[in-house]
């Protein structure tokens, strides 16, 4: 019963909007037509301005011609008069590009453009337009044409120039170049994407407002264009939809003759330039539709739950409510407290906007600030944290000169680390300052608070400090104290050469640059300081390692002895066996602490020697099988010749098979493979024991890590130093050591090192 009363809901509801949207769709066609109409009924005007401007403009050409054809120094023909004459004419006509005059022959008698030399003088006797007016004695405009001298695309109007018997003895041509014809006419544009041409009766375009730079192999486009014969032939033209035959696009327009000339003027505009307004007002209206179908759905769901089950639906919120769904709500309006509560996130949100511009002038200091932070954090020196402090506060503070001095605070003094823009004298004599100096960084330590001179000139600025500034020509001052763990660490003092004010908002930028150059200083120190303790730590664990060894290995001794020659009971055997197991085992922690102390930074790392890993492998495994059960399989692919420590690479070979030995079964069998691989050694040690996690992989190369939680099959406590010693041992030789391990079937442990470059391994296999 619900489905149904949903449906006939939502039928009604649709039977009120399907005649909306066939009321828009036959609104949108009306004002296509009636947009069409408009739109041409304006470019027909408009076309019709533009061809009273261009017979006007052929008129005034033609009145001119007129005027030179009765000029007397025109008609004498003669070059050395008429060359100069026409020069002068042109400058008094600068609307025509050139004038030229010829005689009966077509030779060139006169050149009016100072821009093109006169010489060698033109023919134009096989032109039709020459040959009309010499026929007609009438004055004549060409079709377009494109001229020789310069190449260029133009219209001239030709008028004769009549003898005594008033037949025809030369012609005068005024040159009107369609580059300046269209310039004319710009203005005659009404609506965004118009565009306007010019055709001679050809056909051919004169110009075409929106292809300024159309070349004369373009311009006979609109020659096969049937609607623009029609004009020509003196029928205006409407258009409402065609192709442009220069654009391709769909365009509508008006053509409009010129009856006197025979020329055509036509505007067009791209269709969907020109009902763009209308798809706008279109989409507009289908939005509010959808928006309208959407909230008549919304509000027949609505009104359906409202008056079938509106129980249920309370029922079913709070049940999604109690699942912890806190998005469910009853779309019931009722005027209560959610209407205050989004009256609030507005005023949020309007306050967030307000903020945005801060934010925005923020950000530049910001990426300054990080900037900062990123080369603070790559430098741990003391000497070169100072110079990138020098180099970045110049960049981020905008200052000219700056100088960075280092506190003591129990002697009361600052020392000058590193500047930048002043000069040795000055260094010098900065280089030491107390507290108590007239200076404005010495002010800084002792007030410690940041001090600020925007102009030296004022009186505020201590007499020193002013005296000094004066001689280098700096006029502004900052002084910043840097502040470290709540003790003053130095002070950087900031100097520009032109007065400067400072905002609150400034002061505090060279205050949070301070704390960051002030942070990284301290963190200098405390390297040095920490740099200093490994070191102490280093000879410590070197003279323990040393005095320890001597003892384990008497103890370990005398165990050997007392049980060779003293047999003694049962339970003496055990003991001096447990007492030579864990001797041995005190041993090699003696052991891996010297070689910890080997691997400290700055102590001399390898003694390179030229063997084959091969050889050294079998070693250590016949080594080792004399004290085991565990069968060692080895197989080997090839000769590796290493250039490398041979003593710690054996250590490195003896850890991986200690270690695959501890965690084998009883009896179980250790794999061993060494091969070439890409211009490397590749050795690889395997065992069948119970694996190790996979949580726990990336930290078995840690010192005294426990690969297995306690409790675990396998349990055996902590690896010690080996595994962790061998990565370095294999690190320093260019190679790399890693694990890999599935929990119960076994752990591989590989490395791979460069071999000698001289005698690379065959690659075997991978």
């Amino acid at each position: 019963m619900r489905l149904r009363f949903h449906f006939k809901l939502l039928l009604a509801f649709l039977a009120v909007l399907l005649p909306v949207l066939a009321l828009l769709g036959f609104d949108f066609l009306s004002g296509v037509r009636r947009t069409q109409h408009t739109i041409l009924e304006a470019q027909s005007l408009t076309a019709q301005a533009v061809s009273a401007q261009v017979a006007e403009t052929f008129d005034a050409a033609i009145d001119l011609g007129w005027t030179l054809a009765n000029d007397p120094v025109v008609q004498t023909l003669d070059p050395w008069r008429l060359d100069a004459h026409l020069q002068r004419l042109k400058e008094h006509n600068p609307r025509y590009d050139a004038i030229g005059v010829y005689d009966a022959e077509g030779v060139n008698r006169g050149w009016g453009d100072p821009s093109e030399p006169p010489e060698p003088r033109l023919r134009i006797g096989d032109r039709p337009y020459f040959q009309k007016v010499m026929a007609t004695n009438t004055p004549v405009i060409s079709q377009v044409i494109e001229l020789r001298r310069p190449i260029r695309t133009a219209v001239l109007v030709s008028v004769p120039i009549r003898g005594p018997e008033e037949r025809p003895v030369g012609v005068v041509n005024v040159v009107l170049q369609t580059a300046l014809l269209e310039q004319r006419y710009l203005g005659s544009w009404l609506q965004p994407g118009q565009a306007i041409f010019l055709t001679d009766p050809s056909g051919r375009l004169a110009f075409h407002t929106g292809y300024p730079e159309l070349p004369y192999s373009q311009s006979g486009a609109f020659l096969p264009f049937e609607p623009l014969q029609a004009a020509l032939a003196g029928t205006p033209v409407q258009l409402d939809q065609f192709v442009s035959p220069l654009s391709k696009d769909a365009s509508l327009g008006a053509f409009v003759p010129i009856p006197k000339y025979g020329w055509v003027v036509g505007v067009t505009t791209p269709r969907e330039v020109a009902l763009a307004p209308l798809y706008g007002s279109l989409r507009t209206q289908l939005t509010v539709f959808v928006g309208i179908l959407l909230l008549s759905t919304l509000m027949s769901a609505v009104l359906a739950r409202m008056h079938a089950r509106p129980v249920r639906q309370l029922q079913s919120v709070a049940q999604a409510l109690g699942r912890g769904e806190m998005q469910q709500r009853v779309w019931i309006s009722s005027g209560d407290e959610l209407e205050e509560l989004g009256g609030a996130f507005n005023e949020m949100a309007a306050r967030i906007a307000r903020r945005e511009a801060d934010v925005a002038r923020l950000l530049e200091r910001e990426l300054a600030l990080s900037r900062i932070g990123q080369a603070l954090v790559r430098e741990v020196e003391l000497d070169r944290i100072a110079h990138v402090a020098i180099e970045q506060s110049l960049h981020a503070l905008g200052v000219d000169a700056v100088g960075l001095w280092l506190a003591r605070p129990e002697q009361r003094q600052l020392t000058l680390a590193a500047s930048h823009g002043l000069m040795p004298g000055l260094r010098e004599r900065l280089h030491q300052l107390s507290f108590d100096e007239p200076l404005l960084t010495s002010q800084a330590a002792r007030r410690e608070a940041i001090q600020v001179v925007e102009n030296v000139l004022s009186e505020d600025t201590p007499v020193l400090a002013r005296a000094l500034a004066l001689e280098e020509g700096f006029r502004g001052m900052v002084s910043v104290p840097l502040h470290s763990r709540g003790h003053l660490v130095g002070v950087m003092t900031c100097l520009t050469y032109a007065p400067r004010v400072v905002s609150a908002r400034e002061r505090e930028f060279h205050a949070t640059v301070g704390q960051l150059f002030a942070v990284a200083i301290e963190k200098a120190r405390l390297f040095q300081e920490v740099r200093e303790a490994l070191r102490l730590r280093e000879e410590f664990m070197s003279a323990a390692a040393h005095e320890l060894r001597t003892p384990v290995t008497t103890i370990h001794t005398w165990a050997e002895i007392l049980e060779r020659m003293e047999p003694g009971s049962l339970r003496k055997q055990k003991g001096l066996s447990a007492i030579m197991r864990s001797t041995r085992r005190l041993g090699r922690l003696v052991e891996h602490l010297l070689a910890a102390v080997w691997m400290a930074p700055g102590l001399p790392r390898l003694e390179r020697e030229r063997f084959d890993l091969r050889t050294l492998v079998e070693e250590r495994i016949e080594s080792l099988s004399r004290t085991t059960e565990h069968p060692i399989d080895f197989e080997v692919s090839g000769t590796c010749l290493l250039n490398a420590d041979r003593q710690r690479m054996g250590e490195v070979v003896m850890h991986l098979l200690e270690n695959a030995l501890r965690y084998s079964p009883p009896e179980g069998a250790i794999e061993v493979r060494l091969y070439g691989l890409r211009g490397e050694a590749v050795l690889s040690v395997r065992d069948h024991g119970p694996g190790i996690p996979l949580e726990r992989q990336p930290h078995v190369f840690e010192p005294l890590y426990e690969p297995l939680p306690p409790g675990a099959d396998g349990y055996s406590g902590v690896v010690g130093l080996g595994l962790h010693l061998s990565r370095q041992i294999i690190e320093a030789h260019g190679g790399r050591l890693w694990v890999e391990s599935t929990p119960g079937e076994g752990t591989t442990f590989r490395f791979s090192v460069p071999v000698e470059e001289a005698e690379s391994p065959r690659i075997a296999r991978a």
